[in-house]
């Protein structure tokens, strides 16, 4: 899909942890997280499952899906889903947060 969609996926992290990649995926809402996660468990084979910090959010409000896949290669891939708030929050914590959604956009 296109850049905004529910589908659409935007790669903007990438760290390689010795033989593991992690790649965090924005995507326009929390909906099109859950969609990109199903896509990538059809894809390549899943290693334990994943995580889901959407639904139950971290006391510290941090949201996120996690997952660990066997990738293109056999290359292990750290997958995390994120929509841009959730993504804020993760990187700059939830008081960054709230500090620009009072100033707008």
């Amino acid at each position: 899909g296109r850049r905004g969609e529910g589908r659409g996926a935007l790669a903007l992290d990438l760290l390689s942890l010795g033989d593991c990649l992690r790649l965090v995926l924005v995507c326009a809402t929390p909906l099109g997280c859950y969609e990109a996660l199903g896509l990538v468990h059809q894809r390549w084979r899943s290693l334990g499952g994943f995580k889901d910090y959407i639904s139950t959010p971290k006391p510290n409000h941090y949201q996120s899906l996690h997952t660990t896949v066997l990738g293109p290669g056999g290359v292990l891939l750290h997958l995390l889903f994120r929509t841009p708030e959730m993504h804020q929050v993760a990187e700059q914590g939830i008081v960054a947060h709230w500090r620009q959604q009072a100033r707008g956009p």
